[in-house]
């Protein structure tokens, strides 16, 4: 545990130092102090209210000191202070897993930390919690907060990560607060509007398109979309002999905490869809059903041009896929738990999100009925 101390100065000022207690690996206790070169005018030990001429150094003081528990933690697990931390470039590191699973949104967030930080070659071991809370600050002006707990939750993944590789041994992720995500309204397509897009040809990427209608009729997430196989596709046989097809998947999102595996049958409208994509040139009964995988932004921007080519009003986007099946499935009558099982949700709060979609769609649909006078 380190605290930062103030001790008091002829001058008026407080000096800042650093009061350390420390155990090595074998359980023995021991206490140092560091002095910071820093000076303020108030002693913080007690006070709250940072005054303005001291915003900076106290700043300043918090970053060296979560810096030094980094590398104290390191030395009670047995490393040598910037032993496995100083040569790991972190965009190097974000990038290097984006290219082993091109389905995140890695880019996006590569681009806000170059655009936060001129050092391209910033460290790992350079991020500190005050770093952290700086770039979120930064971020929550340029993007949406929605958009910026996504990049965070991210970014916290990533240096998950590499505490499974031994680079870092505490997140420092641990100190910081994510942004509340702010209930937005979710975009879904009826059957009219889906109709429209069947419609519409888009010959430039017809793996998008097919990819994004097999999203509407199962709710497949598009990590699931460019990662399922045609080996998930199993085929059974119902009582009446009837061949039934149905998807079998780990969903990407859960795949390392739940484990979980998903088993949805298939509509009618999927299946379809799945015989279409046998008659493309890059058909591969071994390989992935949609092809090669794409990142999330790309993929986005294809379908917007598919929606403006098809003069769709509302705004594509492939988690609007997710959001389309679930609205459809409770249109239609299937229950509510009965959807939770084929979204995948770990909460029924989850999917009765979507049923009070469908009862705002409902008060709205019944306004359009004709007035008549009553005399």
């Amino acid at each position: 545990m380190i605290v930062l101390r103030y001790k008091a100065l002829k001058s008026g000022k407080y000096s800042i130092y650093m009061d350390i207690y420390s155990s090595d690996k074998n359980g023995n206790r021991s206490r140092q102090y560091e002095f910071l070169k820093l000076q303020v005018s108030k002693d913080y030990s007690k006070i709250k209210n940072i005054l303005s001429d001291d915003k900076d150094n106290i700043a300043l003081a918090e970053a060296i000191r979560d810096k030094r528990e980094l590398e104290i933690t390191g030395q009670m697990n047995g490393l040598k202070v910037g032993q496995k931390t100083n040569h790991h470039q972190l965009i190097e590191f974000i990038d290097l897993h984006f290219k082993k699973n091109p389905l995140g949104n890695e880019p996006d967030l590569i681009s806000q930390i170059k655009k936060f930080t001129p050092d391209e070659k910033i460290l790992i071991s350079d991020i500190t919690p005050v770093w952290l809370d700086q770039f979120k600050e930064n971020l929550l002006k340029k993007v949406s907060i929605n958009t910026s707990r996504s990049l965070l939750k991210l970014f916290r993944a990533r240096l998950n990560s590499a505490i499974r590789q031994d680079i870092i041994s505490v997140n420092p992720f641990d100190k910081i607060k994510l942004p509340t995500e702010q209930e937005t309204k979710k975009t879904t397509l009826d059957i009219e509007d889906i109709e429209k897009l069947i419609n519409t040809p888009f010959p430039e990427y017809p793996y998008i398109r097919l990819a994004f209608l097999f999203s509407c009729f199962t709710g497949l997430r598009i990590s699931d979309l460019f990662s399922i196989k045609w080996n998930n596709i199993v085929v059974t046989t119902n009582k009446q002999g009837k061949d039934c097809f149905e998807m079998h998947i780990k969903p990407y999102k859960t795949r390392n905490s739940t484990g979980l595996l998903l088993k949805a049958p298939l509509t009618e409208a999927a299946q379809v869809i799945l015989e279409h994509l046998k008659q493309l040139p890059k058909y591969d009964p071994e390989g992935n059903i949609f092809g090669k995988c794409i990142d999330q932004s790309s993929a986005n921007t294809y379908l917007r041009r598919w929606q403006k080519k098809a003069t769709l009003s509302k705004s594509l986007h492939f988690h609007a896929g997710r959001h389309t099946f679930a609205t459809i499935c409770l249109t239609y009558g299937i229950d509510v738990y009965t959807v939770q099982k084929l979204m995948g949700h770990s909460s029924i709060k989850q999917t009765e999100a979507y049923a009070k979609i469908l009862d705002e769609k409902k008060r709205l649909e019944i306004q359009k009925l004709p007035l008549i006078n009553i005399t």
